[in-house]
């Protein structure tokens, strides 16, 4: 069948994406965790108070006007790694997702579209609550305020509930299907009085 050869192959590309997206973001997630290590190094020694030090740093002002405290760096990091460990667990969950599609190769299976709803939930709770979780740790000890967008994430979750619900119809008619006897002709769907 062509849809199901073309569904395999989108299946595979977006197996491939979400693997290389929560690479990307174990990587995010190291990068915010090590600098935030570093800050904590550099608070500790006091270098936040060498005029020296200050001085060099003057290009910076603009990270001061916006509110950032360089002795909470720290904090910001580590709240920043907070974030992109919740996307890891969502493109994780994603890849292996796509990865299950694959392997049954059939995207009409019962087991495919509970997976399907639980990553729509996952995509929808998880950046919010991280998000949530990173603001209030960054707001906590400094007044910059982390301004994470989440439209992309929602709206993702959202189109696959929406699918699931669409996925589980196609399952039901197909079930409907097998069950017929075979003499049985199938009928055209009717439209509804109210909706013509």
């Amino acid at each position: 069948m062509k849809s199901l050869n073309k569904i395999m192959k989108i299946s595979k590309v977006l197996k491939i994406l979400y693997t290389v997206c929560y690479i990307l973001c174990i990587v995010g997630a190291a990068c915010c965790i090590l600098s935030g290590l570093l800050f904590l190094a550099m608070d500790g020694s006091g270098l936040w108070e060498d005029p020296d030090f200050v001085n060099m740093i003057g290009e910076f002002d603009d990270l001061t006007a916006a509110g950032i405290d360089f002795s909470s760096l720290h904090m910001v990091m580590f709240a920043a790694s907070i974030a992109c460990i919740g996307m890891v667990v969502v493109y994780i969950f994603a890849a292996r997702f796509y990865k299950y599609v694959l392997t049954v190769r059939d995207p009409f299976n019962r087991v495919v579209i509970c997976k399907m709803q639980t990553l729509g939930i996952l995509y929808i709770v998880v950046p919010i609550a991280s998000s949530f979780i990173s603001e209030m740790i960054a707001s906590s000890f400094s007044s910059f305020h982390l301004e994470v967008s989440n439209t992309p994430q929602v709206t993702m979750g959202i189109v696959y509930l929406i699918l699931t619900v669409v996925f589980s119809f196609a399952a039901d008619v197909r079930a409907e299907q097998k069950n017929a006897p075979a003499s049985e002709e199938v009928q055209e769907p009717t439209i509804p009085s109210d909706l013509e």
